[in-house]
């Protein structure tokens, strides 16, 4: 959707505020529809791959926030992320995993021993 994009490019904002109202905003968009969820985790997880730390580290607070342990598309966008040839990005992906994966998820699991 046009405006999770829009507001999802808020995260990318210098302003520490301007992300966390950003991030805000996003859980409030979030209408239990599994179209408009993945459309936000999506958004958000494509940030875990930006060239800045402050970004990435948004991103991961964001999925932390917006993204249920049993969101298994969304846990699967982070779980690509850990193919990236980017050491940073994947570490993002570690510490976003951490946040949104249920203890003993296997899928989780398995992706990080690859």
């Amino acid at each position: 959707s046009t405006v999770v994009m829009t507001v999802a490019a808020r995260l990318e904002n210098r302003n520490p505020e301007v992300r966390t109202t950003a991030i805000d905003s996003l859980q409030e968009m979030q209408d239990g529809t599994s179209d408009r969820q993945f459309a936000i985790s999506r958004a958000v997880a494509f940030r875990l791959d930006h060239e800045e730390e402050s970004i990435r580290d948004t991103a991961v607070l964001a999925l932390a926030r917006l993204v249920a342990a049993d969101d298994v598309d969304s846990i699967q966008t982070i779980l690509e992320r850990l193919d990236s040839k980017s050491a940073a990005t994947r570490m993002s992906a570690v510490k976003a995993l951490g946040h949104v994966a249920a203890h003993g998820d296997q899928t989780v699991v398995r992706g990080l021993n690859k």
